[in-house]
């Protein structure tokens, strides 16, 4: 059960658009149908119109269906080109979608064509049934139920199976098995003869063809008797397929129960996606916990159903002539499918990288878990990874960083050799350091060496030299001295000096082996900032006002803003700058451009000493900024919705890996604790400029850098607004693009 509102602002990020007012968006939602023969009539609150030949009939099948709402998808209903294309950003489809469901008292909700109906089914089932069954009560929710009773209607033995041929459910009736049947269930696949048998016969292709049974005749060499076969679709997109064993075609009502099966093996099939989507994310949580060092993680390992023992962290990353964004996102779907014991890993994705915890003592385990993962993915793609030293479970984090380092290896070689693993690729890995560093130079551009190094330039001191002399005279200050030609009290007091430069960072810990002490750099107040910022624009005439903007609309000459709570505005022209929740008003103007929150977490503490200027620990990830005589410390990036609660997990993980690193700081004396939602785009590139209406503009998805890119951003959106011309800067960042 769940409201409109809420529905329409999850769909949002999937390109949906709620188009009418014919349903209050409090209005709530309690089942989901999709449309069946015409002799069959359904009824749910959301109807998805899969299969329309236009709006006007798919507003009707929801009207007859006592719908709520309506789930459409122009590429279906053919009005993308006929419509769409002429006005040039489908604003008459809109508007025709918004005329015909206020008619009819439903609400219209119009998908992008080019979204999955499958993963649109997916959300939809998860949000609204939450594990309910389906408004028309049709069969049983476990699919090897469901198997049993298509098997007892039919009469012959049951098998469902996914797109790629693996088996999902099969039904206990034996009587009308057959070798191959028996072999296939054993081995949780369809044979390779078999599937080579099939694809000479041209059964697959026949099925992705069409929605009607096809008929594979027995095979007596291959232990085959007779098969019926018929495709199980949502939508367009096939999801996988039933097979019925029989000696002849099926006729009549066996054929008909055949077809309804599948149907209702499809609407299980979308549950059971939305489910496997949420349990993916559960586990990517709790995996990135025990990467990144979790307080808790004995507790976390068990949760994840893994037993405490050696296991082993595996990076992956993938590389294609096609998007490589889509390959590495099919090969974390790839590793997380599966039954546990067929899935002894647990996986998640950070950035561009795929990282699997394995228990496995031996590398070669590791590296066959990489083949299996290579081999289901599409032959065209690349395959590197790099594989960490056993570990405990508190070492997981250590064995990332050595993946990291063995996928770096295994990329710079070349993805033809094996995977490289830790323990066994040491000679390898210190020359791959040796190159990197001579890559970058001998001399890094920051740490304690360059400071050195400029103090001896600007002074006329010889720091450098001192701590090379005593470096190579293992710390003895009488032979230091010797080869420098100074009294031995000399180098003893260079040596304090040097470590005076230290106090430059007074909370620097002595584990802390790197960090970067940026000097000179401005930072600022963000409350103090916002107010003084409120302040000024107020001196020069401008009003503010604090409310919660619900609608934005226009008219032939005017911008409408709507408050939650009747505050109504009216202006020349409205800029849309509401963060990573600018979808939810900028879509309806044409916005298609995903933004999604970014967040990172932050909290305030207490100090023994203040510090001069902020602090980046590049190990850990955490940034540390002076605030208010305490330190404000940042730090991890989750992407979920800006309104979902904090993760008290991610706060822990941050504490842990900054408390051995800082000294002096009062870590169970946090204050200000939030949540920031940064909005992020796909490709990284803010929205600023002109929407489809000509008096509505939009200035978002700055990610990170709103602080910094702000100020250009309202100097050129000013003047776009003012003369109707869009600036030469900001082509590249069209919200239409």
């Amino acid at each position: 059960m769940i409201t409109l509102d809420r529905l329409v602002n999850v769909l949002g990020g999937y390109g949906v658009r709620l188009c009418g007012h014919a349903v209050p968006r409090s209005a709530w939602l309690h089942s989901v149908a999709m449309p069946e023969p015409a002799d069959r009539h359904v009824a749910g609150d959301v109807l998805l119109a899969v299969g329309t030949s236009s709006l006007a009939e798919a507003v009707r099948w929801a009207a007859a269906a006592n719908a709520t709402a309506v789930l459409i998808r122009p590429a279906d209903t053919g009005v993308r080109d006929s419509v769409g294309a002429e006005s040039g950003n489908g604003a008459d489809v809109e508007r025709d979608a918004a005329a015909i469901g206020d008619r009819h008292g439903v609400a219209v909700l119009l998908a992008d064509p080019a979204a999955s109906w499958s993963q649109l089914a997916g959300v939809v089932y998860g949000l609204v049934l939450e594990s309910r069954e389906t408004a028309s009560g049709r069969g049983p929710t476990d699919l090897f139920a469901l198997a049993d009773s298509l098997a007892d209607v039919i009469g012959g033995a049951v098998t469902i199976e996914d797109r790629h041929s693996r088996v999902l459910a099969y039904s206990r009736s034996q009587e009308a098995g057959d070798p191959a049947r028996l072999e296939t269930i054993l081995g949780r696949r369809v044979p390779d003869r078999l599937r080579e048998l099939f694809q000479q016969q041209g059964v697959f292709a026949r099925l992705a063809a069409t929605h009607q049974p096809v008929f594979v005749p027995a095979d007596a060499g291959n232990g085959l008797t007779g098969r019926m076969a018929v495709s199980v679709r949502a939508g367009r997109e096939l999801l996988g397929s039933v097979w019925v064993s029989c000696d002849a075609p099926l006729t009549g009502a066996r054929h008909r129960a055949l077809a309804d099966g599948a149907r209702t093996v499809a609407l299980h099939l979308l549950r059971s996606r939305a489910s496997a989507d949420l349990e993916r994310q559960v586990e990517s949580d709790l995996v990135i916990r025990l990467l990144e060092g979790s307080a808790d993680a004995a507790t976390v390992i068990s949760r994840l159903g893994l037993a405490p023992q050696a296991m082993r962290v595996i990076a992956v990353r993938t590389h294609s002539t096609d998007d490589r964004h889509a390959t590495l996102l099919l090969a974390f779907e790839q590793a997380t499918t599966g039954f546990g014991w067929s899935r002894p890993g647990r996986s998640t994705l950070l950035g561009d990288t795929l990282y699997t915890i394995l228990p496995a003592e031996h590398a070669e385990a590791a590296r066959q878990w990489i083949t299996v993962l290579h081999g289901e993915l599409p032959a065209q793609v690349c395959v590197a990874a790099g594989i960490g030293a056993p570990a405990e479970v508190a070492e997981l984090p250590a064995s990332r960083q050595e993946a990291d380092e063995c996928l770096a290896l295994h990329e710079s070689s070349g993805t033809g050799a094996a995977p490289p693993a830790y323990d066994e690729s040491w000679d390898d890995i210190l020359l791959w350091r040796l190159r990197a560093a001579a890559r970058t130079g001998r001399t890094p551009v920051r740490g304690p060496i360059s400071t050195l190094r400029r103090h001896d330039t600007r002074h006329g001191t010889r720091f450098v030299a001192t701590l090379l002399a005593w470096l190579e005279t293992q710390g003895d200050p009488n032979l230091a001295a010797e080869r420098l030609g100074v009294h031995p009290n000399t180098v003893r007091n260079r040596l304090r000096k040097m470590g005076e430069l230290a106090e430059h960072a007074p909370l620097v810990g002595e584990a802390l082996t790197a960090g970067v002490r940026i000097d000179g750099q401005r930072y600022v107040d963000p409350g103090a900032f916002v107010h003084a910022l409120g302040e000024a624009v107020m001196r020069r005439g401008a009003t503010v006002y604090a409310v919660e903007v619900d609608e934005v609309r226009t008219d032939d000459r005017k911008v409408i803003v709507r408050s939650a709570k009747g505050t109504v505005l009216s202006a020349d022209a409205v800029v849309l700058a509401t963060g990573a929740w600018l979808p939810r008003l900028a879509r309806q103007w044409g916005v298609r451009v995903p933004v999604r929150a970014g967040r990172g977490y932050s909290f305030t503490v207490p100090v023994d000493h203040p510090v001069p200027g902020p602090i980046y620990l590049p190990d850990v990830r955490v940034a540390c900024t002076p605030y208010r005589d305490g330190l404000r410390v940042a730090g991890t990036m989750e992407f979920r919705d800006p309104d979902a609660p904090q993760v008290p997990a991610r706060l822990e993980t941050i504490v842990a890996s900054a408390r051995p690193l800082l000294r002096g700081v009062h870590w169970e004396d946090r204050t200000d604790v939030w949540v920031g939602p940064r909005p992020v785009t796909p490709d990284g590139r803010p929205l600023i400029g002109a929407t489809a209406a000509p008096t509505v503009y939009v200035a978002g998805g700055h990610g990170m850098w709103g602080l910094a890119h702000g100020p250009i951003t309202g100097r050129l959106l000013a003047e776009q607004i003012t003369t109707g011309k869009q600036p030469a800067a900001l082509a590249d960042f069209d919200p239409l693009r």
